[in-house]
């Protein structure tokens, strides 16, 4: 089990990193635990099933990209609590306004967490293939890094 965890929280050995991570990460789940810690057996166990499938299925590789990943699911468990307390029979219409702003600010949150864990992936790089060009007769192409000038004009490159 303890290299089956390893794997999914980013490589770390440490048992007390992955037991805090654990306990974020379950306790952003509905009904996993209540304000004094305590839940269902059954929710709880489903709960880390469940945070220990999305982890599997992101394949964090590193402690900083696990924690990124522990607050996402937070977040977009956060962002289905919002969206089903708008849709609440008997909800008010301020309500299901508060709901739906509260949850439209946390999806702004999830997919600044997505573009953060991108760039720290790929080292804020991008990279750009290009699969397949066409040349015509006489035409040129460039393989290559192009940049573009100062944009003042030069009587030296007006030819």
């Amino acid at each position: 089990m303890a290299n089956a965890i390893k794997e999914y929280f980013g490589g770390s050995c440490d048992a007390d990193f992955q037991n805090h991570l654990i306990g974020q990460v379950i306790r952003s789940f509905e009904g996993a635990t209540s304000i004094k810690g305590v839940g269902s057996q059954e929710k709880l166990v489903s709960s880390l099933n469940i945070a220990i499938a999305i982890l599997h299925g992101i394949k964090p590789r590193d402690e900083i990209e696990t924690m990124l990943m522990v607050q996402m699911i937070s977040v977009h468990n956060l962002i289905m609590q919002q969206f089903s307390g708008a849709m609440m029979e008997g909800q008010s219409i301020d309500g299901v306004e508060r709901c739906v702003s509260q949850a439209t600010k946390m999806l702004r949150t999830f997919t600044t967490q997505m573009e953060a864990l991108k760039k720290y992936r790929t080292g804020g790089q991008q990279k750009v293939t290009v699969e397949h060009v066409n040349v015509n007769e006489g035409g040129q192409a460039i393989v290559g890094n192009v940049g573009q000038g100062g944009g003042g004009s030069n009587e030296k490159n007006q030819g």
